[in-house]
């Protein structure tokens, strides 16, 4: 927050879950998406980043 990061993705690998926070207007992060095993998550700030999260958890 300190530094104005506007979006940040945590990655948990044993729950097989990708989440994506957003800075709001108020300086706070809000969580904007979560999937977890299958499906496309997207970037809201780096237009067309996009991850299939089955691809990312493949053994």
């Amino acid at each position: 927050m300190k530094y104005g990061v506007k979006e940040y993705w945590i990655v948990n690998p044993m729950l097989y879950t990708v989440q994506i926070y957003l800075l709001d207007d108020a300086g706070h992060y809000q969580q904007a998406d979560i999937v977890k095993k299958n499906g496309v998550i997207k970037s809201s700030v780096l237009l067309g980043f996009e991850v299939d999260v089955e691809k990312l958890f493949l053994d």
